[in-house]
């Protein structure tokens, strides 16, 4: 198993190390926008590779990863059958995949119930805890009807924690709202 971060050219080197090493097969997390360069490599030395947890724009790429329409979808049914009716989405960047893979699941989950989609409440917001709470607050400051937040990943719901411990002392005994 190999996971190079967000550098393509540190994820490069040590897959070429891997190779080099006489491994059966890699499989790889995290690989955005070198995937093609990495099977390339793998095919000449006539190792097989998985992608995982990485949403590939190749066809003919091995891919293991999360059904992340459906976990959008539970997500968003779970607040609503918990009595939210205004739910907001934060966070991810719209050139990724994953992340529209997850805004679709959580829009087709309001529009199942009959529930209100605004696009103004579904925000960018890189995978930044302080980003996180900045957003938030400015967010449920403009829409303070809001009573839920879907969050795209878990750094970005720990920013939220960080607004949901700040208001929740400075606003006590009002209407309570939840974050998943």
């Amino acid at each position: 198993m190999l996971h190079g971060g967000k550098d393509g050219e540190q994820l490069a080197q040590r897959f070429s190390l891997l190779l080099n090493q006489g491994v059966d097969g890699v499989v790889i997390a995290g690989a955005a926008g070198s995937s093609d360069d990495l099977r390339r490599m793998a095919e000449e030395k006539a190792i097989p590779v998985i992608f995982a947890s990485r949403a590939s724009y190749l066809d003919d790429v091995d891919t293991v990863r999360p059904d992340n329409m459906q976990a959008a979808q539970l997500l968003t049914e779970h607040l609503i059958r918990n009595g939210h009716q205004r739910i907001a989405w934060l966070g991810g960047q719209s050139s990724s995949l994953t992340r529209a893979e997850r805004v679709g699941g959580y829009c087709a989950t309001l529009l199942k119930f009959g529930l209100p989609f605004h696009s103004d409440w579904v925000l960018e917001c890189t995978s930044s805890q302080k980003q996180a709470a900045e957003a938030i607050t400015a967010l449920l400051r403009h829409n303070p009807t809001i009573s839920a937040v879907v969050c795209y990943n878990e750094t970005i719901a720990m920013g939220g924690m960080v607004w949901f411990a700040q208001s929740r002392a400075a606003k006590r005994g009002k209407r309570s709202r939840s974050l998943l």
